[in-house]
């Protein structure tokens, strides 16, 4: 064993973690393709503690140190969205602020909207 391990991506600490990704990326396609949807996602989420460790130094004394911990979790979703979308259009009416009640909606009286102004020119 090498006296330093290096941490990246690419190290061998995180083997698991490209196997997990490669798995769960695979089945994630599946899932859509089942699903016959166009998108899903694959997330990666990495916690990272420092745990307190010590070991004996020989003069019944402990050296206290820190030693990282890493919990990964490999996740993957296909939503299945379904939406409406609606408008209402309040040509005509003010929105107000009234003191006792809050925001209301006015009915403008005699406004001439474009449509009124096209009819009257035919």
């Amino acid at each position: 064993m090498n006296r330093y391990e290096t941490m990246s991506i690419n190290d061998p600490i995180f083997v698991d973690l490209r196997k997990d990704f490669d798995i769960t990326l695979q089945r994630l396609f599946e899932k859509m393709k089942q699903a016959e949807e166009d998108t899903g996602t694959l997330t990666v989420k990495v916690k990272v503690s420092l745990l307190r460790d010590s070991v004996a130094n020989g003069k019944n004394e402990a050296k206290v140190f820190h030693c990282p911990h890493f919990e990964v979790t490999t996740t993957s979703s296909v939503a299945q969205k379904e939406s409406t979308k609606s408008t209402v259009d309040m040509h005509g009416y003010e929105l107000i602020k009234d003191s006792a009640v809050g925001y209301l909606l006015q009915n403008i009286s005699n406004q001439m909207t474009l449509e009124d102004y096209q009819e009257d020119e035919n």
